[in-house]
Order: C-alpha cells, then structure tokens, then sequence
C-alpha cells in the first residue's frame, strides 16, 4: 500500500480497509457464541462458561475496538493531516495517532490470542464440537 500511495494517503487507505475488517470481526465473534450456544444446547449440556466468557470477552473487545479506539484513531490521523492544520496540531495529532494506533494494535493482539485460544479448542480430536456418535443418526 505504502508503494502505491503517499505516507497518509496509505494510512488513510488502510483506515478504509480496516473498518470491514473490525466488521467481519465483530460478526465471527457472534457467530462463534452462538455456535457454542447451539452445540451445548443440542447435546443436552450445560454452556461451559470459561469459553463463553472468553467469547463474550472478544465480542466486547472488538466493539470496544470498532466503536472507541478506531474512530478515536481515526480522528487523530485527519487532525494531523488535515490540510488547514497548523504545526501543532500536526504533531499532536500524529503523536496521538500513534498512541491510539498502539492501543489498537495491542487490544488487537487480544482479540487475536483468544480467538486462536477457541480455535484451538474446537479443533482437538476429544472436542465436543467433532465427537458424532452412531446414535445420533439412527431414527
């Protein structure tokens, strides 16, 4: 990106890209709680609640992430590359730009951990989610 673009052109781009991305984010978040949701309640057990509340832990980050760090970021990089902007508020602005860009990337880096954590647990052999008896198929 930053080849084919300026330095906050690029950003700015990448600002564009990352908002479908927080989208896409949000959505498989709730589609993983409800799938936890759905295969407890057909087996019959109880919602096992460690993994649930990591799952509502990523759904809250990531809006937390969409709604809270993303426009605050985002605010920042037009404040310092506005083209009215004087010195100073240049170099506020990208100083709080890469604050806010910190934060995200860090929040991010959570959001990351706890899904490969879930990952990880639906994909073991002894999971409950790929444990298909016999029975289940007979009438």
């Amino acid at each position: 990106m930053t080849e084919l673009l300026p330095g906050p052109f690029a950003e700015a781009a990448m600002h564009l890209i990352m908002a479908k991305y927080l989208n896409v984010v949000v959505a498989c978040s709730l589609i993983a709680v409800i799938q936890l949701w759905a295969e407890q309640w057909y087996r019959g057990r109880p919602i096992f609640r460690l993994r649930l509340s990591i799952l509502l832990s990523l759904i809250g980050l990531s809006l937390i992430l969409k709604w809270a760090v993303f426009p605050a970021m985002k605010k920042q990089h037009l404040r310092a590359h506005k083209p009215s902007a004087t010195a100073e508020d240049q170099q506020t602005g990208a100083r709080a730009y890469r604050t806010w860009k910190t934060g995200f990337y860090f929040i991010h880096l959570i959001v990351l951990g706890g899904a490969f954590s879930h990952l990880m647990y639906i994909s073991q052999g002894q999971s409950d989610y790929r444990v298909v008896g016999v029975q289940q198929f007979r009438g």
